[in-house]
C-alpha cells in the first residue's frame, strides 16, 4: 500500500518492449498461435491503472476504513472535549433527583434553628427560679416545722391565717410559738 494515486502514471518496462514482440506461443486445439505483444494497448491499458506503490488496495481500504467512526454519528476528541468540560463530574455531583431527596430531609432554615443556635441560646439565656407567690408558682425554702415528700410541702405546726393588725395584738411569745404558723394578710380596706 501507499497512499492515493490514480491513471495516466507513465510505465516504464525493462526490457523495452515494441509492438509485434513475441511474447509466447500457445496451442487451441491443436493449432498453434503466437502471441505478440501491442505495446499501444498495454499502455492505453496501463494508463488507467494506479501506482500500486502509491494506493491501497480496496481489501486494504476496507480494513483501514473499519477502524474509523463516521462522522455523522460521533464526535471528534476536540468536540467531545468541549462538550464534557461544560459538565459536572458526577463523582463530586449529585443529580436533580439526589438532591431534592436530600433536600426533602432537611429543615428549612429559615424557619427552625440549628442545634448549635438552640444550645448557643440556652447557655447565654441563665435562668433564675423566681419566688413562689399565691400567683406564681417559684421556689420555696424548706424551713422549721415544714417537710417536703413527693414535691408536696408539708408542716407539723398549726398554720393560721391573721391580719395584720390582729398579729400585731399578739404577744411576743404568742408570736414566736413553735407549734403555729402565722400567715398574715394585709387588713381588709
Amino acid at each position: 500500500g501507499g497512499g492515493g494515486g490514480g491513471g495516466g502514471s507513465t510505465v516504464t518496462v525493462t526490457p523495452a518492449i515494441t509492438t509485434g514482440d513475441l511474447i509466447g506461443t500457445i496451442g487451441v486445439n491443436g493449432v498453434p498461435y503466437q502471441l505478440k505483444y501491442d505495446v499501444s494497448s498495454i499502455t492505453a491499458a496501463l494508463s488507467t491503472k494506479a501506482d500500486s506503490s502509491s494506493v491501497y488496495t480496496k481489501t486494504e481500504a476496507d480494513d483501514l476504513l473499519l477502524t474509523k467512526a463516521d462522522t455523522s454519528t460521533t464526535y471528534t476528541k476536540t468536540q467531545t472535549d468541549n462538550l464534557l468540560s461544560a459538565k459536572a463530574d458526577t463523582s463530586a455531583t449529585y443529580t436533580k433527583t439526589e438532591t431534592d431527596t436530600l433536600l426533602s430531609a432537611k429543615a428549612d432554615t429559615a424557619t427552625t434553628y440549628s442545634k448549635s443556635e438552640v444550645d448557643s441560646a440556652i447557655a447565654a439565656a441563665a435562668y433564675t427560679l423566681p419566688t413562689a407567690s399565691a400567683s406564681t408558682l417559684g421556689g420555696v425554702k424548706v424551713g422549721d416545722g415544714l417537710s417536703i415528700a413527693s414535691g408536696v410541702l408539708s408542716t407539723a405546726k398549726q398554720i393560721i391565717d391573721i391580719y395584720e393588725s390582729d398579729y400585731n395584738q399578739l404577744t411576743t411569745d404568742e408570736q414566736e410559738d413553735p407549734t403555729k404558723v402565722y400567715f398574715v394578710l394585709d387588713d381588709p380596706v
